[in-house]
């Protein structure tokens, strides 16, 4: 979710560069220790060096470049089951230095080596499937750098590791504007529409409606306050959308691209979103969490429908639903009810999942408020009751619970598609080990230790 929140705010130009000196070696420092543990656990060596020569000190903004370098030791930790992972600091040409991380991993076939750079996408689909990850951190990283004044680039050979090299200025010079990259950015790059257009923005928009791909009603609604807007840049599918909509008497407007996408959501506030994944400027769930983030449209009920599985993610981030392609005619079907079910509903539904019953009344009165419908059980059995039969915005559970964990009830959620998985925050009184809060955070918003201030901490959540 950190990396979508990072990706979303990179593209909508809200990463704020700062120029500040740093000493190298305290970088270098902060990235052996995290990689370390790491590296000993695989049986891998990690080999951590200066060239001679190379800059001692920096300007620039130390935070981003930890996260850059991190990202790429940590992609060559994972592609790396036997050897070595290195990084080396190096002077390059005058008034710049090179960041190289290099591994004995898998490596990269030639024409998968622009790819890896898109965002949600890695080398094949196995690489998805046997070392998991959202496929974000390169895109990140390399937008990054862009803005830092600098680049990333890889040369690697199938089953003979790979080699990454960030290339930055050593005077923060180059990136006092960080609105400069705009002519070397990628198309994950490009800046969105204003989420509310400005006045003088409005014609332009009209403009793009009136020479849409795909006929739809921008032009000639007939539907009052009942309109479908579909983000998809097949134009087929689009089309069979729009005539979906029409059967289930909705209005329906389509937009190719993110962008056009933000600006017709904002202009024309659609009864729900049918929003694909995969489009051609950035990522859709980029524009899920930038409709959210909107006071003014984050109201909006939006469905996933997509090639790409990102269920849990899409939840996370707001959706109501996430329907994978290719969807039946039955399964659009309900995606659009449940839209319209999500608009027509102003009351929202809290599920909380408490074996202790006194505990469970008093989280009950704690959380009331008006349009908040409280649904309380004790048990996983009764948790899955409830989510296999209703729609909930939240889930507040204990981890301790009569028939089975809190990770059981999450993991059964994650599994099955028939229980909705709505954002979860765990309340918990138990002491996490590392590795539970790990786990745990593959599936939860927030974590809260039960203590003196914690009642006050999850009203917050």
């Amino acid at each position: 979710i950190n990396d979508i929140l990072d990706l979303s705010r990179i593209e909508a130009g809200h990463v704020e560069i700062v120029a500040e000196p740093m000493s190298v070696e305290g970088v270098l420092a902060r990235v052996r220790e995290t990689f370390e543990p790491l590296t000993s656990e695989k049986g891998l060596s990690l080999r951590i060096e200066m060239a001679p020569g190379a800059p001692a000190r920096l300007v620039g903004d130390e935070q981003r470049l930890r996260q850059v370098v991190k990202n790429l030791v940590a992609n060559a930790v994972k592609f790396t089951s036997q050897g070595e992972v290195a990084l080396r600091v190096e002077a390059a040409a005058a008034g710049r230095v090179r960041f190289t991380v290099s591994d004995t991993g898998i490596g990269i076939d030639p024409a998968q080596q622009q790819v890896i750079f898109e965002a949600f996408r890695q080398a094949d689909g196995s690489t998805n499937r046997k070392f998991g990850g959202t496929g974000l951190g390169l895109s990140i990283s390399r937008d990054l750098a862009r803005r830092m004044g600098g680049d990333i680039t890889v040369a690697s050979e199938a089953g003979r590791g790979s080699s990454f090299t960030l290339e930055l200025p050593t005077d923060g010079s180059a990136f006092a504007s960080e609105t400069a990259p705009a002519a070397t950015a990628t198309p994950a790059q490009a800046s969105p529409v204003p989420r509310t257009p400005a006045p003088a923005a409005m014609p332009a928009i009209q403009a793009a409606a009136a020479t849409s791909a795909v006929p739809d009603d921008r032009a000639s609604r007939q539907r009052p306050g009942r309109l479908i807007l579909v983000v998809e840049d097949e134009a087929a599918f689009a089309h069979a959308l729009v005539d979906l909509a029409h059967e289930l008497d909705f209005d329906c407007i389509v937009a190719g691209t993110a962008d056009e996408a933000l600006a017709l959501a904002a202009l024309h506030h659609p009864s729900g979103v049918l929003l694909d994944i995969g489009l051609p400027d950035v990522s859709g769930l980029s524009v899920l969490e930038r409709l959210k983030r909107d006071p003014a449209t984050r109201h909006i009920p939006v469905h996933v429908v997509s090639a790409q599985e990102h269920s849990q993610v899409a939840m996370e981030l707001g959706a109501v639903g996430h329907l994978l392609k290719p969807a039946t005619r039955e399964h659009l079907v309900d995606a659009i009810a449940q839209l319209e079910d999500r608009h027509q509903r102003t009351m929202r539904r809290l599920l909380i999942v408490e074996d202790d019953a006194e505990l469970r009344a008093n989280l009950t009165l704690l959380l009331a408020r008006d349009q908040l419908e409280i649904v309380a059980v004790g048990s996983i059995r009764e948790a899955l009751d409830q989510l296999g039969s209703a729609t909930f915005d939240c889930l507040v559970m204990d981890l301790v619970l009569p028939d089975g964990s809190g990770y059981d009830l999450l993991e059964h959620m994650a599994r099955s598609e028939a229980f909705a998985f709505p954002p979860v925050i765990v309340y918990t009184g138990r002491s996490l080990t590392r590795e539970e809060e790990q786990r745990l955070r593959r599936y939860s918003k927030s974590i809260i230790i039960k203590g003196a201030r914690s009642p006050e901490r999850l009203l917050d959540e």
